[in-house]
């Protein structure tokens, strides 16, 4: 009796037996797959869950992370304002300090170009003489405590000229006087 499946009673013919093992054969594979989906699909249903989880705890530590490296940039900032404004700080509290000496030291510059340029140019005479008295008064006295080297040297040149030490024409004079004034003039203006 044949009931449609192959029994041992039953003669297989060879395309039979071929097409019964290719049906075997995709009947083991079908299987296999579905085993691997499911597993894929276990796997999966396990993580999904904890899938929105993980990206909250992502978002999070990176939001954490920004907020860390702007937080130190903004503190980073600060002190360097806060550096800037103390440095300007003591920058004007020194000038303000200062202040009183810088304008003394302007006034006895321009005293000393006044009595040099009035010893080149004046003839003989009263104005010379009170010239001459004032610009020794300022190279023996309040000039030595405020002048620069500069100044110094252009006071001492000056100086030899109307002391005698050099003998110096009027020209000579004149030029001595100027340099006198020009240096006074920087190193005033750079105070």
């Amino acid at each position: 009796m044949s009931n449609g499946s192959p029994t041992s009673t039953d003669a297989e013919t060879p395309l039979e037996t071929d097409r019964r093992l290719q049906l075997e054969k995709l009947t083991l594979e079908v299987e296999q797959l579905r085993a691997k989906a499911s597993r894929s699909s276990k796997l999966l249903a396990a993580f999904t869950p904890v899938l929105p989880a993980m990206i909250a705890v992502v978002g999070v530590l990176a939001g954490l992370h920004q907020f860390q490296t702007e937080r130190a940039d903004s503190e980073r900032t600060r002190f360097e304002s806060q550096e800037r404004l103390e440095r300007d700080t003591r920058r004007l509290r020194e000038f303000e300090l200062q202040g009183p000496f810088w304008e003394k030291r302007l006034t006895l510059y321009f005293d000393a170009a006044a009595a040099a340029g009035t010893l080149a140019s004046a003839p003989p005479g009263p104005a010379r003489r009170e010239a001459e008295a004032r610009f020794w008064q300022l190279y023996n006295g309040p000039l030595a405590i405020v002048e620069d080297d500069a100044v110094e040297t252009a006071m001492v040149s000056f100086g030899r000229c109307l002391s005698g030490e050099e003998q110096c024409p009027r020209e000579t004079l004149v030029r001595r006087s100027l340099a006198l004034a020009h240096r006074s003039a920087t190193r005033g203006a750079s105070a």
